[in-house]
Formats: C-alpha cells, sequence, structure tokens
C-alpha cells in the first residue's frame, strides 16, 4: 500500500543462538531411558533456561552493535531474564538503517486488515548474525 511513516516506532525483538543446543538429544534420551540412573529426573525450568542459555559472547556482540549502530546507551538494551531475546522500539527510519530494509503497510486482501512488513528482508552484519537466531521485525 505505502511506506511506513519515518518516525513511528516499531518494536524490533531478536531472539539469539542458544548454547549447547547440540547437545539436545543426549539430555532428553539421559532422562527417557529407563537405563539410565537420570531416568525420569525431568529437569526444572532454571535449570533448562541456564543451560540453553546464549553465551556471554553473543549477548555482548548483539548489545554492542545495538548501541554502536543506534549511537544509545547501553542501558536501553534491554534483555528478557533469560537474556536470550532483546527487545527495543525505536523509530522506522532507525530500523530501516539499522537492518538495511524499508517498511511498508500491507492490506490483506480478503478482510482489508493493514499490517507493517519489511520489502526483500532484512540484513545483520555477519559478526552479529552468527548470534541471531532470528528477528522478528517485521510487524507492529
Amino acid at each position: 500500500q505505502r511506506r511506513v511513516d519515518p518516525e513511528v516506532f516499531l518494536p524490533l525483538k531478536f531472539t539469539l543462538v542458544q548454547s549447547n543446543l547440540h547437545n539436545l538429544d543426549a539430555y532428553l534420551l539421559d532422562v527417557a531411558d529407563p537405563h539410565s540412573p537420570n531416568y525420569g529426573k525431568h529437569w526444572s525450568p532454571q535449570q533448562v533456561a541456564e543451560t540453553f542459555r546464549p553465551s556471554a559472547d553473543s549477548v555482548q556482540a548483539v548489545r554492542s552493535w545495538l548501541v554502536a549502530s543506534l549511537g544509545i546507551d547501553v542501558d536501553q538494551v534491554q534483555f528478557n531474564r533469560n537474556r536470550d531475546t532483546v527487545t527495543l522500539n525505536i523509530t522506522v527510519s532507525a530500523a530501516e538503517t539499522l537492518l538495511e530494509t524499508e517498511y511498508y503497510v500491507y492490506k490483506h486482501g480478503k478482510d482489508g486488515r493493514e499490517s507493517v512488513g519489511v520489502h526483500g528482508g532484512y540484513s545483520l552484519p555477519e559478526h552479529v548474525s552468527t548470534h541471531v537466531d532470528f528477528g522478528s521485525p517485521c510487524a507492529i
């Protein structure tokens, strides 16, 4: 339909790469195998969060990128409690620069609902992309 107003604020969310996913099968089998000494000893939510929490390097790489690219204070980059997701609100103009993309308003053909999305995808610097599992900067 049209470009999004560059001064509108957009919530961006980036989910960081989790640690220890290569061990997931072994962890699951350890509690599921009747021959394992850990059979039936299910993990607590805290143990799951601690085991799969992104590395400190990932947190630092994403935080440093956002601070340097957006010119914001480090305190403005807030991670969730598990430190696996960062969410921030920035203008569409800043998001387009940050992600090398353009935001448009799209209109649903059947019901006429409008949504905001990027045109042609978005880009992350190589030194950051290895630390980000996925981003959801495609909707308000």
